[in-house]
């Protein structure tokens, strides 16, 4: 089995792993400071996008209300599944 073989049969993340850790132990760590910043970055926009679309799924008149109603959902759901993670 050649290697073409095995890297095209593993996930990216596996793959991109490899790449960051062979990345990291040549002592190329700007790489890994954009590919993390790269990141954060991408994460970030998809929670302001994910916050913008919620607001537009509301009527008007309950709009704020709806926000703030899926807002605190959210953070109740953050912590219990920081309760739960710890328990199991």
């Amino acid at each position: 089995m050649g290697v073409h073989k095995i890297a095209t049969n593993m996930p990216k993340s596996v793959r991109l792993l490899i790449f960051v850790l062979h990345f990291a132990s040549a002592g190329i760590t700007w790489l890994i400071v954009t590919l993390t910043m790269v990141g954060r970055l991408c994460i970030s926009a998809s929670w302001q996008v994910l916050y913008v679309w919620c607001v537009e799924l509301f009527p008007t008149t309950v709009r704020v209300i709806m926000l703030q109603s899926t807002l605190i959902a959210g953070k109740i759901g953050n912590t219990v599944g920081s309760l739960v993670k710890d328990l199991v």
